[in-house]
């Protein structure tokens, strides 16, 4: 349920009620609040684990510091907060570093900094939107994925892949690199991926003189792949 008229009175009400049992709170759309109502919240509320704060776009980075003391915070959302700059995210990188989901869509005056700085501190991150994120480079992407490849490196790995086991109620038991992809193919991602490759792709539209003179050798590749390969293995025994 959608509550736009959420001022800091209201916030304090159910400060007075829930404080410590609260961990989950949706503030999407709700412009009536401030940078007080917010702070006395979060601050009082040391389990809360997700929050909402989409189209409230009267915040501003003065919100985002109180955000950062919130070190339980699991799930963020921020969509359309216009205000937030990469100083913000910089707060909330440094104070929230066991959020593992982190909705930045439409926040124009975030660059490559301010997802920088996520990337750098935010180590649990598993869900990370930047659609409509201005300045972004490839550079940036490129580094992002890296991380991405490291945190997959130890969900495969003997030694690391316990500390990410959540069900407590079962004991952990190793999940192989094969099991992983059998289970992607399952998911609806993983079949919309397999038919996507299924369609041949079409010869004619590559460009046969550029890569000729340009295309790397099938040795070049074959010692790329191989390099990887015996990289990978070090890190894992």
């Amino acid at each position: 349920m959608l509550c736009p008229r959420v001022t800091d009175v209201s916030l304090i009400v159910i400060l007075g009620f829930c404080k410590d049992k609260l961990r989950s709170i949706n503030l999407s759309r709700s412009k009536s609040f401030r940078h007080v109502g917010l702070s006395n919240l979060i601050r009082n509320c040391g389990n809360l684990v997700e929050l909402d704060l989409s189209n409230a776009n009267e915040l501003r980075d003065s919100a985002t510091e109180v955000i950062g003391e919130a070190k339980n915070l699991e799930r963020l959302w921020l969509s359309r907060c216009r205000w937030i700059t990469n100083v913000g995210i910089g707060c909330i990188a440094t104070g929230c570093r066991k959020l593992r989901l982190l909705n930045l869509n439409w926040l124009t005056l975030v660059d490559n900094v301010g997802v920088g700085l996520v990337a750098v501190n935010c180590k649990e991150l598993r869900s990370l939107d930047l659609s409509h994120v201005l300045k972004q480079d490839l550079s940036m992407i490129c580094k992002m994925l890296l991380l991405l490849i490291c945190v997959i490196h130890k969900l495969t790995s003997k030694k690391d892949q316990q500390q990410y086991w959540e069900d407590n109620e079962k004991p952990y038991m190793f999940i192989t690199a094969r099991e992983f992809a059998a289970t992607f193919k399952l998911f609806h991602v993983g079949q919309r991926l397999m038919s996507e490759l299924d369609i041949p792709f079409d010869k004619t539209k590559s460009h046969h003189p550029m890569t000729k003179r340009y295309g790397v050798s099938n040795t070049e590749i074959l010692k790329a792949c191989f390099s990887r390969e015996v990289l990978l293995i070090r890190r894992a025994y």
